[in-house]
């Protein structure tokens, strides 16, 4: 009987140490998947980032080109405004000149 017992006893003593082993192991697989996820987290996260700055370039390159042609188009119409009251004025100061010497003559 003690030699039951002793087996017993050392039976339950392996199961400890098979269950202190597959804890042992159990924790390493959890922190090396906790690991991975946090670096596939962490290159997740990096790639978004650097997509985002990618975006955020082009967003301001348009922004520059649109912004740069809106300028053009509103200096081309200044600039024919511009040519419209010069053409405007030299015929009005032509009309001016012809009436003030159509005055004089008649005077």
């Amino acid at each position: 009987m003690a030699k039951a017992l002793n087996e017993i006893v050392q039976g339950e003593g392996e199961a400890e140490r098979i269950r202190g082993e597959a804890r042992a192991k159990a924790q390493k697989i959890k922190e090396e998947a906790e690991a991975k996820a946090h670096k596939t987290y962490a290159d997740a996260y990096e790639l978004a980032i650097a997509e985002a700055e990618e975006k955020a370039r082009e967003l301001k390159k348009t922004a520059e080109e649109n912004a740069d042609r809106e300028a053009k188009l509103v200096l081309e119409e200044a600039k024919k405004q511009t040519r419209e009251i010069r053409t405007k004025a030299k015929s009005n100061f032509e009309a001016a000149v012809k009436a003030t010497l159509t005055e004089l003559r008649f005077k």
